[in-house]
């Protein structure tokens, strides 16, 4: 299911991958996705997207004091909580899905099946109202940064983030009785929507008493968690196929952070050499900033996925379901019926613009 992708990082899906010798030293995936859709959606259709049946789940009900009025827990991995439409409150439903789902749904997916698909799907079938996390991540399994350096470099401030990105803590850990300096380390970079995280996953995963497989000897893992509007942008990035998971991860610290060699008598940041290793981890990917694209822009985006990614899959169903023509027309009214103010404001700019160019 990997696909080998720019700078060598691969789009691999996996948190704790497969036993095999042929690991490579970087690749990527989705750690945490949590949003909210209109609706209140928990039903056969809703469940077999997560490869689980309504039994598979725990259902608990909420007080009167929760947000939501009912939770459904699958193995602590995935929890699906649900609010009904009342006259003063209208139907949601959130679905939180932690890094050991991610691995859950991979799991289960069909070969060539990816997240770019399943974010596709989501946000085609469904009325998706916001997105509250999204963590994409590099799982390095060489030592291709080192976070005792990157920790040292933010000590001695030398460092400068485009974003303005300040604020930064480090946590170590360790055992009197162990023969190790450390058993773990994790560098926090940022806080509120952008998150920066660079941590010794292997010792995460032994403290725990995880199973690791025996290939692997060194593991950490370099995390972005995004929250809100810049969790949207990236879900929109990785659903349009704009990167590749591995090569957006490292486009977004592209742009938002630089490890720097310090000069003797110049005091200006701007002027500093950037870290070798830095560099060379980043390769030549070109920064990414997270902003809201143009409305205009998400029709356009739409537009190609349909064209480029779908197009098959609707030549499939229109031979097998539109004999009378009256399939697709079902789905586009259907479709239609579940259009929010964003569509229509979507539909009206893109109308515009060209009405202006005409």
């Amino acid at each position: 299911m990997f696909e080998k992708a720019e700078n060598n990082v691969y789009g691999g899906s996996s948190n704790t991958p497969p036993q095999s010798t042929m690991r490579n030293s970087l690749e990527a995936c989705v750690d945490w996705f949590s949003s909210t859709f209109i609706g209140n959606l928990f039903n056969e259709q809703f469940c077999e997207l997560l490869h689980l049946e309504k039994s598979d789940f725990e259902h608990r009900k909420l007080d009167d004091k929760n947000e939501y009025d009912d939770r459904y827990t699958y193995q602590n991995l995935i929890t699906v909580s649900t609010r009904n439409e009342t006259e003063e409150k209208q139907a949601y439903t959130h679905i939180d899905i932690k890094g050991q789902g991610c691995r859950w749904l991979e799991a289960n997916w069909t070969e060539g099946f990816n997240w770019q698909d399943y974010f596709n799907i989501l946000r085609s079938v469904y009325t998706l109202h916001h997105i509250t996390r999204l963590d994409v991540a590099i799982d390095d399994y060489k030592g291709h940064l080192n976070i005792t350096t990157l920790h040292r470099k933010m000590r001695e401030k030398h460092f400068r983030s485009t974003a303005g990105l300040r604020s930064w803590r480090y946590i170590e850990s360790g055992d009197t009785q162990s023969e190790k300096t450390l058993n773990g380390q994790t560098l926090y970079l940022g806080k509120g929507d952008i998150e920066f995280r660079f941590y010794d996953k292997l010792a995460q995963l032994t403290s725990m008493l995880a199973v690791i497989p025996d290939d692997i000897e060194f593991w950490n893992r370099y995390e972005i968690q995004l929250r809100h509007e810049r969790a949207e942008v990236v879900f929109n990035m990785i659903a349009n196929g704009d990167f590749e998971i591995g090569t957006l991860v490292k486009s977004i610290m592209s742009e938002y952070l630089c490890f720097l060699v310090p000069h003797k008598t110049d005091s200006n940041k701007s002027r500093w050499a950037v870290c070798g290793f830095w560099s060379k981890f980043l390769g030549d990917v070109t920064g990414v900033r997270l902003t809201m694209q143009p409305l205009e822009k998400s029709v356009e985006r739409t537009k190609n996925w349909i064209e480029y990614q779908a197009a098959i899959s609707l030549a499939v169903l229109d031979e097998c379901f539109n004999e009378t023509g009256f399939y697709f027309k079902g789905l586009v009214e259907e479709g239609r019926s579940r259009m929010t103010k964003q569509h229509f404001q979507m539909i009206d700019q893109y109308k515009m613009n060209n009405k202006k160019n005409t």
